[in-house]
């Protein structure tokens, strides 16, 4: 579903960002891009979402060379693509429902359709009942699960987050991983980026670990019990 070869990304004339990065990620997999700050996480998030584009290197996603594609193509690309943000970026002046909503009325959805979709991501996440609210009347986690509900809406074949639970404590992040691994039982492949490690080994997903902008590790799954454990 995704292929990144020899991706790498400079900024300025600094060490690059990202390093002949190549891996692949297979359709339906949960998977931890892992490792310090500025190890080169965001910037590769940035890339899948096309928000920007590699100096070297070919991604495809789908089939579709993200590189050499038009920049008026990249909205329709990201029809295809969630991203959960870690700082949320929810408009403050509209409710939780017209958050959600925006993406399916800047695609022209009928009216019916868009409050059906709405509400199913609100159930997914559990917030139904927080529909007329305002985000300065949420919690952390609450915003974090209205991020998400955002990211559903339109049924994307993959969710891209960046650090989603980088600003909530463990209870919490347990609830948005809870959430996660349910969309990814459902057909969601998802990538999510961390820096912790306590998180990743919990999980016991793939991860892949960058650090100064190149892979340094890889963890593959093995089967324990029906169940993807890491191979390490």
């Amino acid at each position: 579903m995704i292929q990144l070869y020899h991706v790498t990304k400079y900024y300025g004339k600094e060490r690059p960002a990202l390093i002949d990065i190549s891996f692949k990620v297979e359709k339906g997999e949960f998977i931890f891009i892992t490792g310090p700050s500025g190890a080169g996480k965001t910037t590769l998030l940035r890339l899948l979402f096309c928000e920007e584009r590699p100096d070297e290197g070919q991604i495809l996603i789908q089939g579709v060379n993200v590189v050499k594609i038009k920049s008026r193509a990249v909205p329709y690309l990201r029809r295809h693509i969630g991203f959960v943000f870690q700082d949320f970026r929810l408009l403050p002046k509209k409710t939780v429902f017209d958050n959600i909503a925006l993406t399916l009325k800047i695609v022209g959805l009928a009216k019916s359709n868009i409050k059906r979709r709405v509400f199913e991501s609100l159930r997914m996440v559990g917030l139904e009942h927080k529909k007329d609210a305002y985000p300065v009347f949420l919690s952390g986690g609450e915003k974090q699960r209205v991020a998400i509900a955002r990211a559903i809406v339109n049924n994307p074949p993959i969710i891209l987050a960046d650090e989603p639970t980088g600003n909530l404590d463990s209870g919490l992040s347990r609830e948005i991983f809870g959430i996660l691994k349910e969309i990814n039982h459902r057909g969601t492949t998802i990538i999510i980026t961390t820096h912790d490690r306590r998180i990743v080994d919990e999980e016991k997903r793939r991860s892949i670990t960058l650090q100064n902008g190149a892979i340094v590790n890889e963890k593959a799954m093995v089967q324990s019990e029906g169940l993807p454990r890491i191979a390490r």
